[in-house]
């Protein structure tokens, strides 16, 4: 059996396989690729007040963020029967 990619494991036992991945994405905005959006409010409140009380938020677009992303899988599975002779015979 091939052993499992990094960031997995995998283990059986009996008639039962659990498998866990652990996975973990960076992405960070730069000039030579693509721009991740978020919102900068330019009318945000200091102390309380709001620089110019005519409007509440005011909110430019710039492309200077970053995205994490973390992410675990994990999967069971039980044989609920024992395999025949039928079924451990190589082909």
């Amino acid at each position: 059996m091939p052993a499992p990619p990094p960031g997995q494991f995998e283990t059986m036992l009996k008639g039962r396989a659990l498998t866990a991945r652990q996975d973990f994405a960076r992405l960070i905005a730069s000039s030579n690729y693509s721009s991740i959006l978020r919102g900068e409010n330019l009318n945000a409140p200091v102390n309380g007040v709001r620089p110019d009380p005519r409007f509440s938020n005011v909110i430019m677009t710039v492309d200077d963020a970053e995205s994490k992303q973390h992410q675990l899988s994990t999967n069971m599975s039980i044989s609920l029967g024992t395999p025949g002779a039928r079924c451990s015979r190589p082909a």
